[in-house]
């Protein structure tokens, strides 16, 4: 039988895996009264499937990172010996480095090499670290100077691509993340030289052996979108609230033999929807 849902729900294509025998499909719209589809059989005396979903949504978390927020500081870490949840425009940036900085050396050791290979062909970058002042804690760059230390960079000679790439090398160096977390445009203020290496932070988080989080993505930029080639299934692509997998497409192999995925969305070959 069917279970019904009282919830709002936008997500579409979305899989529950609680085994190898069983797995919820949802294909959903946006619909106040919708009906949900079980596993079929009888019905379970277990938690109906809609509060299955209704659970499994609450643990999205939708990422937008801004440069301007973490640029102004915020409180300290607390000193409890438990990570800051990064908050979702990155807010908090600073606060969870001194958190890696003070207890997790480790893991502020692995932001430090996702940096350095953002920032390969900027020789002026040589660290980052984080600073207090006036009870805020701030996120510092660091360039070398002519006598061989190190010395901050003023924060306007920094393009707004470092700070939000930083967040996304601390969100991926995180113990603690979200199960499933969406993300809004990452590609914003990147140079589109620098989109594989954020394509690489969005593998490493999600194919983690240890608490992986799926990541949903939505992008406008044809240049992110080529990175998908190895992986057409999963591109969906959304038009006026439905949605329809790439590969599910007419002729899709014949397009994807003549152009990228890029050009094919760009170019509107697909005339279907978008990532």
């Amino acid at each position: 039988k069917d279970s019904h849902s009282d919830f709002f729900i936008h997500y579409e294509g979305m899989k529950l895996v609680e085994s190898s025998e069983k797995v919820y499909h949802y294909s959903i719209g946006n619909n106040m009264n919708i009906k949900l589809p079980t596993t079929g059989g009888r019905k379970s005396s277990k938690q109906p499937v809609s509060e299955k979903v209704k659970k499994h949504i609450q643990r999205i978390t939708t990422y937008q990172f801004s440069a301007s927020t973490p640029k102004m500081g915020c409180a300290q870490y607390a000193g409890s010996n438990i990570q800051p949840f990064l908050k979702t425009e990155g807010e908090n940036l600073p606060e969870v480095l001194q958190y890696f900085q003070e207890e997790r050396r480790d893991l502020l050791l692995n932001v430090q090499e996702w940096i350095e290979k953002y920032t390969q062909s900027d020789s002026r970058i040589v660290d980052i670290g984080v600073s207090n002042y006036d009870n805020k804690v701030f996120l510092n760059f660091f360039q070398r100077g002519k006598d061989g230390k190190n010395y901050p960079i003023r924060g306007p000679l920094l393009s707004d691509g470092y700070w939000i790439f930083t967040a996304f090398a601390c969100l991926a160096s995180c113990e603690s993340i979200p199960s499933v977390a969406f993300f809004e445009e990452p590609e914003a203020h990147l140079h589109p030289h620098k989109l594989p290496i954020l394509y690489d932070v969005f593998k490493s988080i999600s194919q983690r052996k240890e608490k992986p989080c799926q990541a949903l993505i939505s992008t406008h930029s044809p240049y992110f979108l080529d990175l998908f080639k190895e992986n057409p299934e999963s591109v969906i692509l959304l038009n006026n609230g439905k949605a329809k997998r790439l590969t599910e497409i007419r002729d899709y192999e014949k397009i994807l033999s003549l152009y990228s995925i890029g050009e094919s969305w760009y170019s509107n070959v697909f005339e279907w929807g978008n990532p």
